[in-house]
């Protein structure tokens, strides 16, 4: 009996232990099937052929002129990229988390190699990822055809090489007009010209942009939702200091550091990394001193209120150096109307949207029948509010912070009860699809070419001294005496998925001349910049809080269950 017990004892342990490590041998195996199978078609060729036939725009519309037989549907490249976008982008996130790390640095990097792929490789069949820029190509061929003579720049000058490779009937000599100048084009070419740019055809990586747009949306929309505005009116005097220390000072310092190490680059391009370097993420910290058990701690809700008046004041100054740059001349007047736009937009979001659209708004959904109806209320108010801040000048992101920012739990209680959910969890799964292929987009725009040239890693390495060194400022703002307030400090650092909005912002402006204010080698380096500060702040942060007894002092802080 007593053996007979202790065997039927120990055997499901051990069965438990060997299916364990059976189901973690059958893991790796599964991956590696994956891998090798990927590798046959790539061998193979059938993965350039599909690319090729999916992404080209003659395919397309031959077939939709043709009516074919759907092989070249305009959606299947995107169903594609978006499989390979979710899981790549969740196994990134996967190792990183392993490691401590915040998923949004795997999605990151996986973006970065699908986007380098041909520079590590040389096979091309991954560059369907990459968007074509359609806008920048209607406006260099809309600032050529202007014109009847002189030299183009080397932007204009690029798009045309583009239109000659995407438009492979277009007969276009642009090393002539290279030499000549705008002279060289003849009437016919400029016709052809014109033809191209009204041109729309289906791009897989175009479509992604406008996924990644709807994402980064929804991805400050919740970041708004985290808070509230009676939370920010009650941060007190020394979470108001640390976010305007946190705010002024890295923007003087990214100012200079690239008044220092890029002199030949406008006055707009030193503006905007100063702008980019007052961002913080407010979800790593947030994410780090829950897992210290230390949110209750004085210094957790200094550095909590701080982030987010951060956030507000960025979107702020975003707004406001976006303006300047695009106009091109710092007009007082224009600056002041550009000033009282972005403050007009966002007092009249928080005093007068709630009681004007948004409780209204809720009120009468919760009069309908049918399911969805919480998510899709809330989405009208966000891309609503979105929408009003682009028609207002200011970049739709500010729109949709100030929806998260107005909407409280009470506005949509009825709605929540009746479907059974939070806001929050309700917009999970659409978070989940979008938000990741934003990140991965943002990988793609990396060129690890740049880093080639010396001059991209001194900035990249200025600019993320000068990012931290202005963050440790903050912690002068801190007015209670006893305090951590090294803690305080390196909380501020992580700039994450703000900083990362930020770049992609300043990747899409143009100043009045129609070339990018941010060239790929200086998006590089802030890439850099956002990811080095995302990655040291969690460990720094624990060191901080938990040096000298620290950990006992959290654990004890921290509120009884």
């Amino acid at each position: 009996m007593p053996d007979r017990s202790s065997r039927s004892n120990g055997l499901p342990a051990r069965r438990t232990l060997y299916h364990r490590r059976f189901m973690q041998t059958g893991r790796w195996w599964k991956w590696f099937v994956v891998l090798a199978c990927f590798a046959f078609l790539h061998d193979f060729g059938l993965l350039d052929a599909a690319f090729q036939v999916f992404d080209s725009p003659q395919a397309v519309a031959s077939d939709s002129e043709g009516g074919g037989g759907g092989h070249a549907d305009p959606v299947a490249p995107v169903l594609a990229a978006i499989v390979l976008i979710l899981l790549l982008a969740k196994i990134g996130g996967d190792v990183f988390e392993r490691i401590n790390m915040p998923a949004v640095l795997g999605e990151l990097v996986v973006g970065i190699l699908l986007g380098n792929c041909a520079l590590m490789t040389g096979w091309h069949g991954l560059d369907f990822f990459k968007s074509p820029g359609e806008n920048e190509l209607a406006h260099s061929i809309e600032l050529i055809l202007k014109e009847t003579d002189g030299k183009l720049s080397e932007g204009q000058l690029a798009e045309l090489h583009h239109v000659r490779e995407r438009f492979h009937e277009l007969d276009l000599d642009v090393e002539k007009i290279e030499k000549e100048g705008l002279a060289a084009l003849t009437i016919e070419e400029r016709a052809e010209l014109y033809k191209a740019s009204q041109q729309t055809p289906f791009n897989t990586g175009a479509i992604l942009k406008i996924l990644a747009g709807i994402g980064v949306v929804l991805l400050l929309f919740e970041v708004g939702l985290e808070s509230t505005v009676r939370e920010m009116m009650s941060v007190g005097v020394s979470s108001l200091l640390v976010a305007i220390l946190g705010v002024v000072v890295p923007i003087c310092l990214g100012w200079g550091i690239g008044w220092v190490l890029i002199p030949e680059q406008s006055w707009q391009v030193h503006a905007f990394i100063g702008a980019t370097l007052c961002a913080t993420s407010v979800g790593i910290t947030a994410r780090v001193l829950k897992d210290l058990g230390c949110s209750q701690q004085r210094e957790a809700k200094i550095i909590l209120g701080a982030a987010v008046i951060d956030d507000v004041l960025g979107l702020v100054v975003l707004a406001i150096v976006s303006g300047v740059i695009q106009q091109g001349t710092v007009d007082p007047v224009s600056l002041m109307k550009i000033i009282g736009s972005a403050f007009g937009f966002l007092l009249g979001a928080i005093l007068l949207g709630t009681f004007l659209f948004t409780k209204p708004l809720f009120t009468a959904a919760s009069y309908l029948r049918g399911h969805g109806l919480l998510v899709a209320s809330a989405l009208v108010i966000c891309f609503g509010f979105a929408w009003l801040a682009n028609l207002m000048g200011l970049a739709p992101i500010v729109g949709a912070f100030a929806a998260g920012l107005i909407l409280e739990k009470a506005h949509y209680k009825d709605l929540g009860e009746r479907e059974n959910h939070e806001l929050d969890e309700a917009l999970a799964p659409i978070s989940a699809l979008l938000v990741p292929i934003f990140f991965v987009q943002m990988g793609t725009q990396v060129d690890l070419s740049s880093f080639g040239d010396p001059a991209v890693w001194a900035l990249a390495a200025g600019v993320t001294v000068m990012a931290i060194i202005g963050k440790q400022v903050c912690a002068f703002g801190v007015r209670e005496k006893g305090l951590n307030t090294l803690a305080v400090g390196l909380g501020m650092i992580p700039r994450g998925e703000v900083g990362l909005i930020f770049a992609d912002v300043g990747k899409g402006l143009k100043r009045a001349n129609g070339e990018a204010v941010i060239n790929d080698a200086t998006f590089s380096a802030i890439i850099v910049m956002v990811m080095v500060t995302t990655m040291v702040t969690p460990p720094l942060l624990k060191w901080a809080l938990t040096k000298d007894g620290g950990e006992d002092d959290a654990d004890s802080d921290a509120p009884a269950e």
